[in-house]
Formats: structure tokens, sequence, C-alpha cells
């Protein structure tokens, strides 16, 4: 940043000054002749000065607590560990949330009735759920506009036309969808959940217009949407008592699914439980814990975040399986303790395939990232082809053919969803070694000034790395395929109807649909 200064200003604001020596600094102090009335004002005037900017400091914090929202809590959601899934039966009842009470002013645009099978309903269910809505389709053969039943292709029905009719019939408020609601929304599945049971009566000096409800999880404590959900409002056809929280907490955990559809398949794609035996020590400190917290700590003090050889990244101890007996050894004090347990670790299967993010582009070819492992390399042979690296984009491009014989070029940007192949895996062992038996010292070179290529070599060494591939279709950078998938469903139906085909059932009355 300096430098750009630099570059930008054209003076000598930001470069150093030559170091002032001992009587140059005494010769700058002045206070030497100054009488004690002006070294007292002096002082006077300082202390002043620090009062006000203290108070000044105080009111800016004061000012910032005062603010009318309040923060969501955080929720102990059965999904919220590494490798937990959601709950499918509250992603059902929550479905029933959606469509009962939110659909009547809230879309779900990006969401269509077949995402629904293996997560909440079984296929059969999932068409009759698309079955009782009624889409206008067309046009037909003679150009006009008609009413069929939904299909699973179908996306989940807007309740207005446009966004000008949901403002006409909302006091001007414009209800936002709720494809992707909890991951665009500060505090996700937490925030939803207290704003839905957050409705109080507004406190004395908070003035509210006509058609507005005081929430205090909301922006500025005012919102538009009136309060939906109470007990009974409607009725589970589980059985499961519908209560407020309860119907908040389904309704949360849906919309955390639509959010990320990918979340249980993500999870179970990654990570393996590794079953592992350790002799633990504990130190003599730790004796005012209990045997197995203290255990657990040490563990995943140990092993979190550290990459075992031929293991895998770990990530965090999912449980204790046994403790045998515990022993000291002489002149150590401290006990020592066999385990045996599990742990989460990191090591996605060779050929499973996973959506990451592009974290940068090389000569060596498209490094990936998943957020919190960044060790994923895909190499210039296992792109598209062709594929050429842009210089000045610092950047992979395919040159994708096209039917009359030109090509386009789709660039792998920094920041683009991608999804890969794993195709294989490196361990490398990185423990300290030493220099090489022909390395020497320069002459005047002392041993602690020295880095053997050696060490610099294996300071540089990835303990874990994952090679992957993109080179077939349907990987590479999601917006790609987007379009082209949603022609090719298009293009499917509108053949199945010409020909006669029940597009949703095969020859033998089951489901011909695939997720």
């Amino acid at each position: 940043m300096a430098a750009t200064l630099g570059r930008i200003c054209g003076s000598k604001l930001l470069k150093s000054a030559p170091a002032l020596n001992l009587q140059q600094a005494n010769n700058l102090s002045t206070t030497k002749t100054w009488t004690n009335g002006q070294k007292k004002l002096f002082a006077t005037i300082g202390a002043l000065t620090g009062g006000v900017g203290a108070l000044i400091y105080a009111l800016e914090q004061s000012v910032e607590a005062s603010g009318t929202e309040v923060h969501p809590p955080k929720m102990p959601w059965s999904h919220s560990g590494i490798i937990a899934s959601l709950d499918h039966t509250s992603v059902r009842r929550g479905y029933e949330v959606y469509k009962q009470v939110c659909s009547a002013c809230h879309s779900m645009q990006y969401i269509a009735y077949r995402n629904l099978i293996g997560v909440s309903h079984t296929e059969a269910e999932a068409k009759a759920e698309a079955a009782a809505i009624t889409v206008k389709d067309g046009p037909d053969d003679n150009g006009e506009y008609y009413n069929r039943p939904g299909k699973l292709s179908d996306y989940f029905p807007a309740p207005y036309p446009n966004e000008e009719a949901a403002r006409a019939a909302n006091n001007g408020a414009y209800p936002p969808d709720l494809s992707y609601i909890v991951s665009a929304r500060k505090g996700g599945e937490d925030y939803i959940f207290s704003l839905l049971t957050g409705y109080f009566d507004a406190p004395a000096g908070v003035a509210l217009r006509d058609g507005q409800y005081y929430n205090p999880y909301f922006p500025g404590g005012a919102i538009s949407m009136a309060q939906v959900l109470y007990n009974e409002v409607i009725e589970y056809e589980d059985g499961t008592p519908p209560t407020a929280s309860q119907l908040a907490k389904d309704v949360s955990t849906f919309l955390k699914w639509t959010s990320e559809p990918e979340h249980d398949i993500f999870s179970k794609k990654m990570f393996v439980l590794a079953e592992l035996k350790d002799t633990v020590r504990i130190s003599p400190d730790q004796f005012n814990l209990k045997l197995l917290e203290a255990v657990r700590d040490e563990i995943n003090r140990k092993l979190a975040n550290k990459v075992l050889l031929n293991v895998g990244l770990c990530i965090a101890l999912k449980d204790v399986v046994s403790l045998k007996d515990s022993f000291i050894l002489p002149g150590d004090g401290a006990s020592h303790t066999e385990v045996v347990f599990r742990y989460i670790v990191f090591r996605p299967p060779v050929g499973n395939v996973l959506t990451g993010k592009i974290r940068s582009c090389s000569h060596e070819g498209v490094h990936v990232t998943l957020g919190f492992f960044d060790d994923i390399l895909i190499p210039p042979t296992a792109l598209q082809h062709p594929s050429r690296f842009d210089e000045t984009e610092r950047a992979w491009v395919w040159e994708y053919p096209l039917d009359d014989g030109g090509k386009h070029d789709l660039f792998m940007d920094i920041g683009e969803p991608i999804k890969f192949r794993v195709s294989r895996e490196i361990f490398e062992e990185s423990s300290p070694i030493g220099p090489p038996k022909n390395e020497t010292l320069q002459p005047g070179t002392s041993a602690q000034g020295c880095t053997s290529a050696a060490q610099q070599t294996n300071e540089a060494r990835t303990p874990y790395k994952i090679i992957a591939a993109i080179n077939e279709s349907g990987l590479g950078v999601l917006s790609w395929w987007d379009q082209q998938q949603q022609a090719e469903e298009t293009n499917n139906e509108e053949e199945a109807e010409e020909n006669n085909v029940d597009y949703d059932n095969d020859e033998n009355g089951e489901g011909a649909y695939e997720e």
C-alpha cells in the first residue's frame, strides 16, 4: 500500500528519513528553556485534549451500542456439526409450513418439485405435489396458451405475476424470494428463526406506520410482514404438535436445505471417521479435570488441523471409544493413557465429484479451494481440451468449439464455483531434514544465517494435496452448464410430448425421472 501511495503522490512523504543521532535529538528538545508556567499550560492543554478525545470515543461507542437491531442467539441446530446431516423429517414439515403459510407471499423460483425427491419426499409424493398446481404453458400449434397440471420439472409457483403486483398487495414492500434466503441473511437460520418468533409490542418511543410491526431482529425494528406463525396455525401430517416455535424451527431447516441443497452430500463425500489409537500424556496441571475431558482436550490440541500421513487432514474429535488404565512414568509426573478414538478426517475418496471455488490460476494449473482446504490442483492435462493460459487475465480459458467451426472462450475466473472430480491424492512427509552431504558453506557465511536448499524445498512441500480433473462433460465452472441443462430439459419434455410419452412414468409404471 505504501508503494502504491508513493506512486500516486510522487512525493517523499512515504520515504524513510535517516535516523536521528543522539545530538540531533537533544537539539530538537525545546522544553529545557520553558518556564514553569509554560510547562503547566502545555500539560493542561494536553489533558483537555485527551479528555475531549476520550469523550468523543465514549459517545461513539454508546451510539453504536444503542442500535435497534438485536443479534439473533446461536441455536443448537442438529445439522450444525461438520459431518452432521439435516433433519429430513424437519425439512418435510418445513415444506408444509412454506406451502400452507409462506407461499402466500414469498416465491421460491429456483426450487423445482424434482428437488424434493430423496430429500423430503418419495418420487410418487413429489409427483403428487407437482400435479396439485396448475401451470400456464404454450403456445400450442395454434398459438394458444393453455393450463396443465404441474410436472416434476416445474418450479414452485410464484404468488404474484410480477414485482408490481407483489408490492401493491403488501403496502409497497416486496416479499423476497426464499430460495437462498438463509445464505443471503447474516445469521442464517438463526436469524430466520428469531425473526419468525420475535414479534413484540413496540416499546415506548418507537413509532410505527400503518402496516408495520415491531420486531427487534429486523434492521430498524419496523417490519412490514405481520406475524404469521402461531400455535396450531396448521396441522402436521405426522402429528407433531404445531407450536409456533416448532413451525419456525421446521421452516428454518427447510430454508437451510433450499439454500444449501448439497449440505448432506458435501459432508458425506469429503469426510470420513478414522479410528485411531494413541497414548495420551496428561500433564500434572490438568489433573483437576476429569480424565475424559483432559484426554479430549489433549487429542484435539495434538491433531486438530494437522495432516496425518496416509490418513488425511484432521478436523475434530468425534468420540472416545475406550480408555485403558493410566500409568505414571518414573521422573515424569504426568499420566499416560492408551486411548482408542474416532476422529473426523477430511479425505475425499478418489473418483468423488466435489464443488469448490477457483482460488487462482497459474501455468501449473487451476488452484481450487474448499474454504478450509486450499491444496487442490487441476493440472493443464486435466482441463477441458483445448485450453490455454491467458497471460493478461491470468486465467485458464477453455476454447469451446462451436458448430460452425469457430470457438468461444470460456474463462476460469477467480471466485467462480467449479465442479471437479478427485483423480488422486498426494501425501508428503514434511519432517525436518538436514543439508545434503555435498553442501558447504561459502566463505564468510555463518551457519546460523544459512538456509539449505533441502530445507527450503522441505518448507515448500505440501503434506496433503489433491489432484483433480474437469475434462469430462458436466464438470468445470458451474455457469458453463446451467443454460445447457435447462435447454436439454426443455427439449426432452417437448420430445416426450410429441411422441405421446408419459414423461413421468416408464412402461412398467415406475418413475423414469433421475435426479
